[in-house]
């Protein structure tokens, strides 16, 4: 592969040398500078071709299509988990919202269990508020 590499980059350099004359930059007027600035671009060219040819003939831009296919279809089942999550998230705090003033009903019902736990160890509570007291404990 570094072989064919190596052929590929040694046919093309004389091209990529042929279309860049250096001297010509030293010889560019202070006052033109975007003439000055051509065969930079030009070498730039050159060697932007040479890599895109390179790329092409060793099958990369193939590879980079279906890479950037790849990221697509994976940011679209990103964005499906997301979805479901979201979902999921709405689902559980719905369900919590449902679920608070049972839980706070209940929570009301123990403190008073415990005032009434509290009272018959303290000897306060009679015979019939005992077995109501066992009753509603079970």
């Amino acid at each position: 592969m570094e072989a064919l590499f190596d052929q590929v980059a040694s046919s093309r350099a004389p091209i990529v040398l042929a279309a860049a004359p250096a001297p010509a930059a030293e010889e560019a007027p202070a006052d033109g500078e975007a003439t000055g600035d051509k065969p930079m671009f030009e070498r730039l060219g050159g060697i932007v071709r040479l890599l895109h040819d390179s790329l092409r003939e060793l099958g990369y831009d193939k590879a980079l299509t279906e890479a950037s296919t790849q990221i697509v279809d994976a940011q679209d089942r990103l964005e499906y988990v997301a979805s479901l999550t979201e979902q999921a998230a709405n689902k559980v705090l719905n369900t919590l919202d449902e679920g608070m003033p049972e839980q706070d009903r209940l929570s009301k019902e123990a403190k008073e269990m415990d005032s009434r736990w509290g009272e018959l160890f303290a000897g306060r509570l009679s015979i019939n508020e005992f077995k109501k007291l066992a009753s509603d404990s079970r």
